[in-house]
Parts: structure tokens; C-alpha cells; sequence
């Protein structure tokens, strides 16, 4: 069968169809134009839908606060010496880039270490302070000055380093659960209660009154990679310090598809670190996790939805004016070949064979407007489209 029908192709006149076509500029021209109605009219529908769902998304993670969307870890570590029952923070982290690390379209932890509050101080005056660590924070800071130290020191806000009478280069003492120790001044910042990018967006209350009537919280301090967890490790209670791992999606591979997989996944990872009775979860210990706390892939969804709902009827009915278009231009081939068409029944040539012949001349109309109607329908969306 499949040899018969080659040889059936191989014959003059369904060979030369496609050539055919363009002898008819009026029918060519119609079969075209319906094709492109087509294209515009069944591709613009879920484009749209998809451009709105991934505005949606891009809201939430793009101009919103991403850190909330993506997954975040918040335990108690140890790290002094000896065993007290909690995880070690390099053994956490490795744990949880472990298991994150299998989904696709999230960007690596960021790593925030909290001290408990204290004080920063030249001499007899002291500044009350809050101690942070953070990953890759000097990206995101504005550094007003800096000196290079081996092995790392404190970054002052510009409101502390002004008070205290010091600049890069200089020693302070940091003085926090009983201890007092003495660190050099490795750059200072514009504080990050007066202005900041949305990199801190997940620590607002480090920066902001809780309540309309609330005091500003004290000034942040901000370490070199190790520097607090090595001050930290000689002073750590048995509470151990507070960690938090935050797993932020990656905006530029963020749509709607991906969106919904990685929620998906990050959801079992939340499940696994909360359940005591997993590895994961008798590692890390009690804690908080949580993912895509704004709910966005959900507002997404119902987005797209929406959009759906509105451009399916008009999309609809559009195809059904194309459809009528291509039966017209079909009826329209039979009455050109009809003579044609008898010639070749006489011949031997059953329906099918007609049928092959008469898509073969029409494809070259039909395939010409149907690419022209996709990327036409590309072209509005990208225009238009709510992203």
C-alpha cells in the first residue's frame, strides 16, 4: 500500500499540484487569507493567555518581592563547637541545595545569618545595632567607602560609622550576648532603613516599624562572608543563631509551565523538610517553611483563565468565518478541475487520491497564510499583550 501510494505522487499531476497553486492568484489569495485568519485568530488566544499569566507572574516576582514566591527555610543552627541537636549551618545548606537543586527555574540559596542585637562602639559610646549576614549583600548595598581586608570585617551604615567617628579601615568593638569583639571597619553604607533595592524586600521589618506607631528598628550591621559566624560560633547559646535559606524563582525563565512544575516541587521539598520523620527533616530540626507564600502561580492561573474566557468566544468565531472561507475556496478548486477531476476518475483515481491532489494545490496558500497569521499573532501579542 504505502509503495502504490508513492508511485500515486510520483504522477504528473500530483507532482506538479503545488506549482499549480499559483496559477490562481484570485483562489490562491482566498485560501491564503483564510489560512492567516486562522493563524491569527487560534494563535493569539492562548498567546494572550499565556502573556497575561506570565504578567501575573511577573508582578509578584519581577516587581514584587520574589523572595516570597520562591522557597524559604528559616531554622536554628549551631555554630560553635560540640553537639548540641541542631544541624550545622554548612550541612544544612548542603542538605537543602541538595534537594532544591533538582528543580528547574530557581536561583541558588541566598543565605541570611541573624545575630541577636547588640551594640557597636568606639571607646565609652555605643551604637544598638542588629547583626546580619547575607549573600552577595555588597551587590546590593550602596558603598559609600571601602578598604580591602584579609579575612573579611564589619560594613557600618552611614548613620553608626558617623555617630562612632570612624571609617574604613578603623576597629570597632561588636558586643553581643556578653562577649566584646574587636573587628576592622571594612567599608561603609548608606543605611538601609532610607533607601534600598528589592533585594531586601523579604527583611522589610529589619528596616520598617512593624506597626503605622512603631519606633525604627536599630540600624543593621552587615558582615564579610564568615565574619559573624566566627564571632557568633564563641558566644552561640545552646538556641543556637537563626538561619534563613531563600530559594528565589529565576525571572527570566519564569512562566506560567515552569512556574507551576517548580511550585509544584518545592512544595514536596517544604513537605520533606517539615516532616520530622524524613532525612531532611530530622536534620534541620524545627523551623518554618514555606513556598510561594503570595499564592502568585494561583493568581496566575486564574489570569489566564479569565483572559481565556474572554478571547475564546471572539477566537471562536473568527475560526468559524476562516472555515467557511476554506470550504468556499475548496468548492471554488472543484469548479476550476472539474474537468479535470472527471478526467482523472475516468483514469482510475479514487477519492482519496482527488483529495491528496487537491490539498497538494492548496497547500502552498494554506501553509504561506498560516505562517504569516502565527507570527502576525506573535507580532500583537508581544505589542499588546498585558507582558
Amino acid at each position: 500500500m504505502p509503495l502504490r501510494w508513492l508511485r500515486t505522487f510520483w504522477l504528473p499531476p500530483w507532482r506538479r499540484a503545488p506549482l499549480r497553486a499559483w496559477r490562481s492568484p484570485s483562489l490562491f489569495l482566498g485560501i491564503a487569507v483564510a489560512a492567516f485568519v486562522l493563524g491569527v485568530a487560534g494563535g493569539s488566544r492562548p498567546m494572550f493567555a499565556s502573556s497575561a499569566a506570565r504578567a501575573s507572574l511577573g508582578r509578584d516576582v519581577e516587581t514584587g518581592c520574589r523572595f516570597d514566591v520562591g522557597f524559604r527555610a528559616e531554622r536554628q543552627v549551631w555554630l560553635g563547637e560540640g553537639a548540641v541537636g541542631l544541624p550545622g549551618l554548612a550541612e544544612a545548606t548542603e542538605a537543602l541545595d541538595s534537594a532544591v537543586g533538582r528543580v528547574a527555574g530557581i536561583d541558588p540559596a541566598v543565605v541570611t545569618v541573624i545575630g541577636d542585637r547588640a551594640a557597636v562602639g568606639v571607646g565609652d559610646e555605643t551604637v544598638d545595632v542588629q547583626l546580619v549576614e547575607r549573600t552577595g549583600f555588597l551587590d546590593q548595598v550602596d558603598v559609600l567607602e571601602s578598604r580591602p581586608l584579609d579575612g573579611g570585617g564589619v560594613w557600618l551604615p552611614d548613620t553608626v560609622a558617623e555617630r562612632l567617628g570612624v571609617a574604613a579601615g578603623d576597629r570597632v568593638g561588636v558586643s553581643f550576648s556578653g562577649a566584646s569583639v574587636p573587628l576592622p571597619v571594612a567599608g561603609v553604607f548608606r543605611d538601609l532603613r532610607y533607601g534600598r533595592d528589592r533585594s531586601w524586600c523579604s527583611m522589610r521589618w529589619f528596616f520598617e516599624p512593624r506597626t503605622a506607631a512603631g519606633s525604627a528598628p536599630p540600624p543593621v550591621v552587615l558582615f564579610d562572608d564568615t565574619v559573624l559566624q566566627e564571632a557568633l560560633a564563641g558566644a552561640t547559646t545552646a538556641q543556637g543563631t537563626r538561619v534563613w535559606w531563600e530559594y528565589p524563582p529565576d525571572a527570566a525563565s519564569w512562566d506560567l509551565p515552569t512556574a507551576k512544575r517548580a511550585t509544584g516541587a518545592l512544595q514536596g521539598v517544604a513537605d520533606e523538610v517539615n516532616n520530622r520523620s524524613s532525612d531532611l527533616g530530622a536534620l534541620l530540626g524545627y523551623g518554618r517553611s514555606n513556598v510561594d507564600a503570595p499564592r502568585s502561580v494561583h493568581r496566575a492561573q486564574r489570569t489566564a483563565a479569565s483572559v481565556e474566557s474572554v478571547a475564546g468566544p471572539v477566537a471562536l468565531g473568527t475560526i468559524g468565518v476562516a472555515v467557511v472561507m476554506l470550504l468556499a475556496a475548496a468548492r471554488s478548486w472543484l469548479a476550476r478541475r472539474s474537468q479535470e477531476v472527471t478526467v482523472l476518475t475516468l483514469r482510475g483515481a479514487g477519492p482519496a487520491a482527488l483529495a491528496l491532489k487537491g490539498m497538494a494545490e492548496l497547500l502552498p496558500a494554506l501553509v504561506l497564510g498560516a505562517v504569516v497569521g502565527l507570527g502576525s499573532a506573535v507580532v500583537v501579542v508581544r505589542t499588546i499583550g498585558p507582558d
